[in-house]
């Protein structure tokens, strides 16, 4: 094993209108600082445990093979769940990733906040927003939460120095939030700049989790919407109905939400949504508050709206074409997407120039799906 990593928890910072919590990371005379930034009339709800850092910095304690130190107090339940997560991850990755010890100055449980409470990861993107639409509407039976509250995170798909942009977002966020009563409460942090894996998609789930989870002094639940279903289970997913759950600790529930709806019917409920129409964004390749219409969750997200039969939403300037369409499905995530779509123009009839580059770009990226798959075998 590596040389041990040691988290030292810092005082909070109150300055301008916001208060800043985090952790020193520290490998031998190697320091580094996370940080989070929120809104000081949030800072009631923040909590005083360390569990948000070691959720968030797992992943470099994984990757360097380093045991992890803190200094500081940690959930005795969240300790036993990153056992099982992290057991996973070094099942599906062992070449990259080990499980490695957590050693804390204090094991204890905060206080559970008795009313139900929750909160959720509000990136203005589809599956967060008929997480949103779902559980405000009273539409998910026993499950629904008493959603009050979502978080923007600036530095996550936005850049940190993307201030103008991230204002635009937010304020578009705000609108679709207060629609369903909700609030929205911006957060900005440096975790990207961590070995987290949030970049290769590996640890965007204890990512988001560590956001959610700095609020567990307010709430007691963090939903995460679910971007796969669990009839087409994609393994090394960042966040998956699989693992998400092992990232909670005893005073706060992490919930992978809505794995069980397919994309098209989300798109199909948020269709009815006004302000969702208006302002979804699911464009991360984008460094622009709008959609930029031809990277592949643009592409897919304007398909599947026409393929509930909601045309262009307003949320979309520009419209794209059948070249723009046939660059779809090289994963095995965007094969799946495109196979709904071909199968609602199939079962509702639909016609026109879209639907034929759509059922085209489908039969193609099967073809690229089985000689991926024949090779694999191969070697």
């Amino acid at each position: 094993m590596a040389e041990p990593i040691h988290l030292w928890q810092e005082t909070p910072v109150r300055q301008n209108g916001t208060v800043t919590v985090g952790v020193v990371m520290e490998q031998g005379a190697a320091r580094k600082r996370l940080w989070y930034r929120v809104p000081e009339e949030h800072a009631a709800a923040l909590t005083t445990a360390c569990d948000p850092y070691v959720v968030a910095l797992q992943f470099p304690a994984m990757l360097k093979r380093a045991d992890l130190f803190v200094h500081g107090s940690v959930s005795p339940a969240l300790l036993r769940n990153l056992e099982e997560f992290q057991n996973v991850w070094a099942c599906w990755q062992p070449d990259k990733y080990t499980a490695v010890r957590i050693f804390a100055d204090a094991e204890q449980e905060i206080p559970r906040v008795s009313a139900n409470a929750a909160i959720s990861a509000f990136s203005t993107g589809v599956d967060a927003a008929y997480t949103v639409w779902c559980h405000r509407r009273a539409l998910c039976g026993r499950r629904t939460q008493n959603l009050q509250a979502g978080i923007l995170v600036h530095g996550s798909d936005i850049k940190l120095e993307h201030d103008a942009v991230y204002e635009i977002v937010l304020q578009r966020a705000r609108a679709m939030l207060a629609s369903v009563g909700m609030q929205v409460i911006p957060i900005a942090t440096n975790l990207r700049q961590f070995d987290t894996g949030w970049l290769a998609s590996n640890g965007v789930g204890a990512g988001i989790a560590s956001c959610l989870m700095l609020f567990q002094a307010g709430w007691n639940t963090g939903l995460i919407a679910s971007g796969s279903t669990y009839d087409h289970i994609h393994y090394n997913l960042g966040s998956s109905f699989l693992t998400d759950r092992f990232l909670s600790s005893g005073a706060f529930t992490v919930i992978n939400d809505a794995a069980e709806i397919k994309r098209l019917d989300k798109v199909r409920a948020l269709a009815q949504w006004e302000h969702a129409r208006r302002n979804l964004r699911v464009c991360w390749q984008s460094d622009a508050y709008e959609n930029c219409c031809h990277c592949r969750k643009c592409i897919r997200t304007i398909l599947e709206f026409r393929a509930v039969g909601a045309g262009l939403p307003e949320c979309f300037p520009r419209d794209i074409n059948k070249r723009t369409i046939l660059l779809q499905g090289s994963s095995a995530a965007e094969l799946d997407f495109l196979e709904e779509v071909a199968a609602a123009i199939q079962s509702d009839n639909l016609s026109g120039a879209w639907t034929r580059a759509a059922r085209l770009a489908c039969y193609i990226s099967r073809v690229r799906s089985a000689g991926k798959n024949l090779f694999a075998r191969a070697v």
